[in-house]
């Protein structure tokens, strides 16, 4: 088991299996360094990728049953591009 700390909650998460595939888009992840699940049980993951293919760039969201939602951002510095993200992270309202 792992303990992480999301503010001042304290949740302990035990893995029971993986989701996904190793993919660049759509219900893939490629090097994922975060997550946020919010109280609905929305997840959002947050995938860096590689600096050979900055197009895996993106946050990708789906549900605890693991139903693919979307996925947004690309790497960049515009208005909703990530240049290398390194977390996801939730306020008290559950906005990302």
């Amino acid at each position: 088991m792992a303990t992480h700390f999301f503010g001042l909650t304290n949740r302990t998460y035990r893995h029971s299996h993986a989701v996904g595939r190793a993919e660049f888009a759509g219900t893939g992840f490629r090097n994922p360094t975060d997550m946020a699940i919010t109280p609905d049980g929305t997840v959002y993951i947050c995938n860096r990728s590689y600096e050979n293919r900055p197009d895996g760039v993106h946050v990708t969201v789906i549900t605890l049953d693991e139903e693919y939602i979307t996925e947004f951002g690309a790497y960049g510095e515009a208005d909703g591009e990530f240049m290398w993200p390194t977390s996801v992270v939730l306020d008290s309202k559950g906005n990302l």
